[in-house]
């Protein structure tokens, strides 16, 4: 019961607590309780029946598989956990792609960025050639007024 319940905070500290939030005090704390509530555990467990400490063993078994859960599929964003499950994510995404024919996510951002590329030297070119239009028509103007 102890063991579980340490677990169970000892996930929940390290794994799903973001960078950010590690260097606060209110983390310094939290950290301590990681291992003052299984000691009181310890210590109140030898005087309580043991219906209640078959309750409190089960109750964190359960609680131990939810941790587990929450901890794959609904992780905090910037943790640990999170970090995982946005690799695992990716990686997923791009094995489905590859089942489906299409190309990973790595091919088609280096597409879009081939297109955009191409896209802006479109662009300055004909922003080039505008320009050089420009430059030349008050030359012709002028060309045209000294001629007359």
């Amino acid at each position: 019961m102890c063991l579980t319940l340490f677990a169970i905070q000892w996930m929940l500290i390290h794994r799903n607590t973001s960078k950010d939030a590690m260097v606060s005090p209110q983390f310094r704390v939290q950290k301590m309780t990681v291992f003052v509530f299984p000691a009181i555990y310890v210590v109140s467990g030898a005087t309580l029946p043991f219906g209640v400490l078959l309750y409190w063993l089960t109750n964190n078994l359960w609680n131990l598989g939810q941790t587990l859960c929450q901890l794959r599929w609904f992780p905090t964003p910037g943790s640990a956990a999170g970090e995982r499950k946005a690799r695992r994510d990716y990686e997923q995404d791009n094995r489905r792609r590859a089942a489906a024919g299409l190309p990973s996510l790595e091919e088609e951002r280096a597409m879009a960025a081939r297109e955009e590329a191409k896209a802006r030297r479109e662009r300055e070119k004909s922003a080039a050639s505008r320009n050089r239009k420009q430059h030349k028509t008050p030359h012709l103007a002028k060309r045209s007024i000294v001629k007359r």
